[in-house]
C-alpha cells in the first residue's frame, strides 16, 4: 500500500472510507506492515481509525507487537502498548514480544516491554524463556534487564536445563559470573543428570569451571549411574585444562566410579598424556609429602 509511506495520503484513504484491514498473502495487514517497518506516524493513524492492533500473521501467528519488539522499533511499540495490544501474545512457537525484543538485544523495546508489566517469564513451545535464549553473547544489557526485573533465573526447559547450563555450554565465562551474582543454582541437573559444573568440565570450558568452583559448586558430587566424579570425566575427556583447575581445587583423584576406575585409569585408558602427567604429579607430590 503506497500510502503507507505518507500518513496525509493515509488519512485521505481512510476518510473514502478505504479497507484498511486487507492482508497479504501472509496475512500481514497495513498495521501490521507499518508497526514492523517502523512507520510510527502511519501507525498512529491507523491506531486513530481503530485498525485491529492484535491482528496475526500466517502461518506462524505473529502480531505487530511482536514484529515492533524484533525489529527495534520502540515509538511504534509505545504506540502499540497505549493501544492496548496484547503484550503477552505468542506466536506459533510460544515466542512473545520479550522474547523477541530480547534476542535481537534491542533494550529500549525491552525496558518498555517490562515497564509495560509483560510477562519476563514467558515460555515457548520448547520452555525456553527470554534469560535462556541469550545466555551467550552481546546481550549483556538485555541479561542487567531481565533480572533486574526479577526474571526467573532457576526456570528450565523441557530437558531441565537453564539459563546457567546454557551459559556454561557456551563457555561464556561474563555470562555465568552475572548469573551465578544473582545466585543462580549450580546444583540444578538436567534430564542428563548433568549439573553446570559437569557441563563445563564436557566441553572443556575451564574458565566457566573456576568462576563455578569459585562459587562453592560441590567438585565432588558424582554422576549418573557410573557415579563419576567431574575429575574423572575430565581425565577421561582428555580435557587437561580442566583437570588442572579441579585438581587446584584440590578434587580428590582416589575416588573410583562403578565401574572402579579411577581418575588416573581414566586418563591412562583414553590416552591422555597430559591428563596423566598432571594426576601422576599429585600422586607424586602426595608421596613426597610422607
Amino acid at each position: 500500500m503506497g500510502a503507507l509511506h505518507d500518513p496525509e495520503c493515509l488519512k485521505l484513504l481512510l476518510s473514502a472510507k478505504a479497507n484498511f484491514e486487507p492482508t497479504s498473502a501472509d496475512g500481514i495487514s497495513t498495521l501490521f506492515q507499518a508497526a514492523g517497518d517502523g512507520r510510527w506516524e502511519c501507525l498512529e493513524v491507523l491506531i486513530a481509525a481503530k485498525a485491529d492492533v492484535n491482528c496475526r500473521s500466517s502461518p506462524d501467528n505473529r502480531s505487530p507487537l511482536m514484529d515492533a519488539a524484533f525489529n527495534g522499533h520502540t515509538k511504534c511499540l509505545d504506540l502499540l502498548i497505549d493501544a492496548k495490544a496484547d503484550i503477552e501474545a505468542q506466536n506459533d512457537a510460544g515466542t512473545t514480544a520479550v522474547i523477541r525484543a530480547t534476542v535481537k538485544g534491542n533494550t529500549e523495546c525491552l525496558s518498555r516491554l517490562i515497564d509495560a508489566k509483560a510477562n519476563v517469564n514467558a515460555s515457548t513451545v520448547h520452555g525456553w524463556t527470554a534469560l535462556m535464549m541469550i545466555a551467550e553473547g552481546d546481550k549483556k544489557e538485555c541479561l542487567d534487564l531481565l533480572i533486574a526485573a526479577k526474571a526467573n533465573i532457576e526456570a528450565t526447559d523441557q530437558r531441565g536445563v537453564t539459563a546457567l547450563m546454557y551459559s556454561a555450554d557456551a563457555g561464556d565465562k561474563e555470562w555465568l559470573q552475572t548469573l551465578l551474582a544473582a545466585k543462580a543454582n549450580t546444583d540444578t541437573r538436567d534430564s542428563q543428570e548433568r549439573d553446570a559444573l559437569l557441563i563445563s568440565v564436557c566441553k572443556g570450558n575451564s574458565e566457566c569451571l573456576k568462576a563455578l568452583i569459585a562459587t562453592g559448586a560441590n567438585i565432588r558430587t558424582t554422576y549418573g549411574l557410573l557415579r563419576r566424579t567431574a575429575v574423572n570425566h575430565a581425565a577421561q575427556l582428555g580435557h587437561a585444562e580442566c583437570l588442572r583447575v579441579l585438581l587446584a581445587a584440590n578434587a580428590d583423584i582416589d575416588i573410583q566410579d562403578g565401574e572402579g576406575i579411577n581418575a588416573l585409569m581414566a586418563a591412562a585408558e583414553g590416552g591422555h598424556s597430559a591428563c596423566l602427567e598432571l594426576v601422576l604429579s599429585v600422586i607424586l607430590s602426595a608421596q613426597s609429602d610422607v
